[in-house]
């Protein structure tokens, strides 16, 4: 849905009421408030493979980076010790169980001598651009990465997402009662009586409400995760 669609849907939800707000710049100014709201608390996951370079661009949609995975990963010692299976369970030796602690007491030496594979992500100063992401130590035969991030709506991008439209139309439905019942509050200087009053009270709660949501569904991000 683009902007103007989205402009179209907000006065369709007061009809038959017409809108004391005009389009521009009032109306265009709260759609893009809602979007501006979204990209800078949003957390909605977004995710895409690029190559496995020491310095890849990502696209401009990505406003952070939240994991990076390589494309290969596996247990080498099970790969090369593949023993017979047994009711779904693999069987394992002494030597295999030797090789897993060996590998993992390598692992823990990587880590102590900084070998393991590490990632730093450097968004652009221009939202229109996307940042890049810088890799360190990727492992042998390593292609891809698939990287997990937020996504940002871009100027001028029609919102496909089900769930960031969703938002989007009713935080600038929100934004819109505070307006319009502003507006009409002002009448009542010349003795009409309106319901401002509890169209900004509206608008008000159904704010929270949104902000909060996007808060409370955004804490993916933080979540700590095994190395």
């Amino acid at each position: 849905m683009k902007k103007a669609d989205i402009l179209s849907w907000l006065k369709n939800e007061f009809k038959p009421l017409t809108l004391a707000t005009p389009d521009d710049p009032t109306l265009n100014q709260i759609i893009d408030n809602a979007i501006r709201y979204w990209n800078t608390h949003s957390g909605y996951k977004i995710s895409t493979m690029t190559e496995a370079k020491t310095k890849v661009q990502l696209p401009a949609a990505f406003k952070t980076v939240v994991q990076v995975f390589p494309d290969v990963q596996y247990i080498p010692v099970l790969v090369d010790f593949s023993n017979t299976l047994l009711l779904g369970m693999t069987v394992l030796d002494n030597v295999v169980t030797d090789m897993i602690l060996m590998s993992e007491g390598f692992k823990s030496y990587k880590s102590y001598i900084s070998g393991q594979f590490r990632w730093r992500f450097e968004k652009d100063d221009d939202p229109t651009k996307g940042g890049y992401l810088y890799t360190y130590n990727i492992p042998s035969g390593v292609s891809k990465f698939f990287c997990v991030g937020t996504k940002r709506i871009l100027s001028g991008e029609d919102v496909t997402s089900e769930y960031v439209l969703d938002w989007v139309l009713y935080y600038s439905k929100a934004l819109l009662k505070i307006t319009e019942g502003n507006t009409l509050r002002k009448s009542d200087i010349v003795n009409i009586k309106n319901d401002g009053d509890r169209l900004v009270n509206e608008g008000f709660d159904e704010k929270k409400d949104l902000e909060d949501r996007l808060g409370r569904e955004a804490r993916w991000v933080c979540l700590a995760g095994r190395a």
